[in-house]
């Protein structure tokens, strides 16, 4: 809680960009994130890699949070735009005005469901839940690693890893979407990452290879940063330094990161699961974190995903100083155009407006009205970008309308979304303690199987314990439709534990030859030819029609294999004169 509190309120003024020149800040503290769009960068070779023992390292418990005290500004409304001249229109009346607003209203798409569609809104109790259970870490490493040659990945305690796991689902519970988990292969690359960074002592996505670094170590560090989001802080606990990107990254204050909130979008994907996190410090002490994002494992179905979202949203998460943003789903809606956009936040216990349109102030900014469009594919692209602005409006509580107008859907439909966002401390909020039963979902062949665990008491839910999906178990091949000359034949295979099956062509047959005579298909004509066919035409068992060519048996060519073909068979065999070729013709 400590490192919360404290990220949310004192990282924006420590924010650093780089490429740019750093803001004022103190000399014991300072951090600095950088965004990169999902793209891949080719690697270099280096010299074998070497290891080091590691020790277990384990910190004392840090004490309660100290609790800051809200500040407050005094907030005025947006200036008013100058309005054009009015022009004289013919008069209309009340009831023709009324009727036609409707028409025109009836025709706009309303969307007002944030984050997951198959989800409701989380409750306070949700989200209040999912704040307790940011607990502080009891030890860093489980092995230490060595960010000098011979270098060492090493690896996170689980108390590290699930802090900074519990502090995304936290913050994914708010936004209404899917809780995450941790994958093992994926946070051993961000822990080579962080070690990576850590021995360049350098915040960038495309690090170079230190001289002294094994080329494997190399590229499996390169992998992570170039696809994660990355954090660099000084003067904070390592204790807390995961924390302290995390927020960064979700807030994306700085003036580098501000017009793009390319970290918060990477975090709010829809399609986001499996994540992992490293954490390495340099030799001048610097705190390096990376937080692995470039996964699509998961899904949610979404209209669009606001930060704050509609329904109830935790103050912890958000003030004055933080951007609004709203990211629409490009399957669902045409890429937004700033010129078109009109928002307006209304404060419902007063009544108070702040509207942000074409006219407001662009870039984004904190401390005035502004409005922004970006379209990078940072997760989703189509992100709606706007603030009020923390003169305007410093701090946050109660219920806010929300109102977006000037979008179009796919199908070019004019559409709005209109939502509420009810903000409450969640550090405050008095809920009970939740009791979960759980209910396992095996897999199938083509969908993963899972756990979920639900309170009784409230309703709160989530998911983890993830399967992987059993694959189809088929049986053999059978012949669906034989094949004949000229036309192929059909097999099918049916999968033993479901539906499903599947269908493979069977090659035509060949028109070769018939050799007159051949009754059991063994390539020669003689008198075992003569006894097969004797046998079958008596019905002998073991004799059946499927061992006798009926081509090749019928002599005469008459189409039917009877005593005649026999007779014809045995003069053939014994030389008879006129039964010198088959087929014989009669």
């Amino acid at each position: 809680m400590d490192v919360l509190k404290r990220g949310f309120f004192v990282m924006l003024a420590m924010a650093l960009v780089l490429g740019l020149l750093p803001v004022s800040v103190s000399a014991e503290e300072e951090i600095q994130i950088e965004l990169i769009l999902e793209e891949t960068v080719p690697l270099e070779t280096t010299v074998p890699e070497e290891t080091v023992p590691v020790t277990e390292e384990t910190l004392p418990e840090i004490t309660e949070p100290v609790q800051i005290p809200e500040q407050t500004a005094p907030e005025e409304a947006v200036p008013e735009t100058t309005q054009a001249p009015e022009e004289t229109e013919p008069t209309v009346s009340l009831e023709e005005a009324t009727a036609s607003q409707e028409a025109v209203d009836s025709e706009v798409r309303v969307f007002s469901h944030s984050g997951n569609l198959n989800a409701q809104a989380p409750s306070k109790a949700q989200i209040a839940q999912k704040y307790r259970a940011i607990t502080n870490p009891t030890s860093i490493f489980a092995v230490n690693p060595s960010v000098r040659a011979p270098y060492a990945a090493g690896r996170l305690s689980d108390s590290y890893l699930q802090n900074g796991l519990a502090l995304l689902n936290f913050i994914r519970t708010a936004a209404n979407l899917p809780l995450l988990q941790l994958d093992e292969e994926i946070t051993d690359y961000a822990q080579h990452g962080a070690v990576v960074l850590a021995a360049i002592d350098d915040l960038t996505h495309t690090p170079p290879k230190p001289a002294d670094m094994d080329n494997a170590f190399y590229e499996k560090g390169y992998a992570a940063t170039s696809s994660s989001n990355i954090s660099y802080n000084y003067g904070y606990s390592a204790q807390v330094s995961l924390q302290v990107g995390i927020t960064g990254c979700i807030e994306d204050s700085d003036p580098y990161n501000i017009t793009r909130l390319g970290h918060r979008r990477w975090f709010l994907n829809p399609e986001l699961l499996n994540v992992g996190f490293g954490y390495a410090q340099s030799a001048s002490r610097n705190n390096y974190s990376v937080m692995k994002v470039f996964d699509r494992s998961g899904y949610a179905d979404y209209d669009f995903v606001a930060y704050p979202a509609a329904g109830n949203f935790p103050t912890q998460l958000f003030d004055g100083s933080v951007v609004w943003s709203v990211t629409v789903n490009p399957n669902k809606f045409q890429t937004p155009v700033r010129e078109n956009i009109s928002i307006t936040i209304t404060r419902q216990s007063d009544g108070r407006s702040w509207t942000m349109n074409s006219r407001t102030g662009n870039p984004v900014n904190h401390n005035t009205a502004c409005l922004g469009v970006d379209t990078g594919w940072y997760g989703i692209p189509n992100c709606i970008i706007f603030n009020p602005g923390s003169s305007n409006l410093s701090s946050y509580s109660g219920i806010f309308n929300v109102e977006i107008t000037g979008l179009q859907t796919r199908d070019g439909s004019p559409a709005k979304l209109e939502y509420q966002v009810d903000f409450f401390n969640a550090s405050s909020y008095q809920g009970h303690t939740c009791t979960y039963t759980t209910q396992v979902t095996p897999p199938t062949c083509t969908e993963r199987g899972y756990t979920t665990h639900t309170c009784s008491g409230c309703g709160d839910s989530y998911v983890d314990s993830y399967v992987d999906a059993t694959g189809h178990s088929y049986g053999d091949w059978a012949v669906v439709t034989a094949p004949t000359v000229g036309n192929p034949g059909k097999e099918r295979r049916d999968c033993e534990n479901c539906d499903h099956f599947e269908e493979r062509e069977i090659p035509p047959l060949e028109d070769t030859p018939v050799l007159y005579g051949d009754v059991d298909g063994d390539g020669r004509v003689n008198t075992l030819d003569r006894m097969t066919l004797t046998r079958y035409l008596a019905s002998w068992t073991g004799y059946p029609a499927s061992i006798v060519n009926m081509d090749a048996a019928d002599v005469n060519q008459d189409g039917r294999v009877n005593t005649r073909d026999r007779m014809i068979l045995t003069r053939h065999l014994a030389s008879w004169q006129g039964y010198e070729q088959l087929p014989f013709s009669e």
